[in-house]
């Protein structure tokens, strides 16, 4: 359980960002009474048996009041020792031991004490850390908006490449500027080198540049990406995102308003991407893919939206390994072309909606969705967003499926939508995509 579940069940502002309002009441839900209150309402409470102030989600009970020996919060991952987490405030003195009364005021303090974990209260805290090979569970209590790592511009904001495993949630990463090497930076607010490994959720990736991967560059590792976003990214490869080699899995990942060259919402290369429910959108680039690019890489999407690029997805081959793209209940479109290869490929598209490019879409013939006997169920159709511009500012649009979408219940029939209907097709279809 994540603290912010914690706060929301415990219905309080003793987190930030939390409101009183939300609190819950077992007389207005009609919720088993604990005996000893007198119709207060039930707050949670976590088991913090190590005495240092930090719950552990894993234990947690219901009452009106503080049972002996536990906390409000659920931000500990070892309640048997008492140095962690470590906790990093703006409040903190320069002799903080990094305890929740007495915390270190920087995230490279913390993580040359912690040997788990790391709890960053709200806040915005300026400079870069490595992690130094240890591996760390990295957590905003106060969430993404309330918690800032703002990088010096010289580096990664965060660097994960000592062979570590590393688990970064609920931040905001800006500021960077990537990871030197030559004349070249990379990663401009996570760098990822295997055999280290990471583990992103809830994190904002904003503002950022590198020569690739402005956001995030992950390299021959294993990455997790669950409720990311990537807005305002700049590099010349991989605006957003780069990957190079290695093995990429996500949900609920967006990548808007980003800006470079070449794959300026991601480059995906030499490796295995599954993501499922995607946003790709109003990225703008200056040399051929403004999208998402493919080079020699298996891409499977599930439930995507990519849209407002003057090339949506872009396939290409140096050598002679053949890229393989498999797209299910994906909306693409807007620009000059939906989708252009430039290389060996295998290209399948089913229950797909594809719409309004000036040029051209390519796939199979029998996957076309003009052709007579579509087996593959594509459409084409305008996918009737609620808010759609096409003028490149994705603040402005809201990619939702609007009332009397075609895209609505038309997505592959044995994909169900969280409220137990057949999938939309688009980001917010199947069972990940109430967001």
């Amino acid at each position: 359980m994540t603290d912010a579940e914690v706060a929301a069940r415990r219905g309080d502002d003793s987190t930030p960002g939390t409101d009183s309002a939300g609190e819950i009441d077992d007389r207005d839900t009609g919720a088993a009474d604990s005996g000893a209150d007198t119709g207060g309402p039930l707050l949670l409470w976590c088991l913090g048996a190590d005495g240092d102030g930090a719950g552990n989600p894993d234990v947690s009970t219901e009452d009106d009041e503080a049972p002996l020996g536990y906390v409000d919060n659920a931000w500990d991952c070892d309640d048997a020792d008492m140095t962690e987490p470590v906790f990093v405030s703006t409040d903190a003195i320069p002799s903080g031991v990094g305890s929740l009364l007495d915390p270190v005021g920087s995230l490279q303090e913390a993580a040359n004490l912690a040997e788990h974990c790391i709890r960053v209260q709200a806040g915005t805290y300026s400079g870069d850390v490595d992690l130094g090979g240890r591996n760390l569970d990295i957590e905003g209590v106060a969430g993404a908006e309330q918690t800032t790592l703002q990088g010096s511009g010289a580096d990664a904001v965060v660097r994960v490449d000592g062979g570590e495993t590393a688990r970064l949630a609920e931040l905001t990463i800006g500021g960077g500027g990537g990871s030197p090497s030559g004349v070249d930076t990379y990663g401009g607010g996570v760098l990822v080198i295997g055999p280290a490994s990471a583990r992103l959720e809830g994190v904002n990736l904003v503002a950022s540049h590198a020569t690739a991967g402005g956001g995030v560059y992950a390299s021959d590792t294993d990455i997790s990406l669950v409720d990311v976003l990537f807005v305002g990214n700049d590099a010349y490869v991989g605006g957003g995102l780069a990957q190079s080699g290695g093995e990429l899995t996500g949900a609920r990942v967006v990548l808007a308003g980003n800006t470079g060259g070449y794959g300026t919402a991601a480059l995906f290369s030499y490796g295995s991407t599954t993501i499922n429910n995607l946003v790709a959108h109003g990225n703008r680039g200056t040399v051929v893919s403004d999208g998402i690019c493919v080079l020699e890489h298996m891409l499977s999407l599930e439930n995507a939206t990519i849209i407002d690029h003057d090339i949506g997805l872009t396939i290409d081959t140096i050598s002679v390994t053949p890229s393989t793209i498999a797209l299910r209940n994906v909306i693409l479109g807007g620009g000059d072309y939906g989708a252009l290869e430039c290389g060996e490929k295998t290209l399948l598209v089913s229950d797909s909606m594809l719409f309004d490019w000036n040029y051209g879409a390519w796939y199979p013939a029998e996957r076309d969705p003009a052709a007579k006997g579509n087996a593959d169920a594509n459409q084409k159709a305008n996918p009737g967003f609620v808010a759609y511009t096409a003028d490149g500012n994705p603040a402005a649009d809201d990619l939702h499926l609007g009332e009397g979408s075609p895209a609505t219940d038309a997505g592959d029939p044995v994909l169900i939508d969280a409220d137990g209907s057949r999938s939309d097709i688009g980001a917010y279809g199947g069972e990940l995509g109430d967001w």
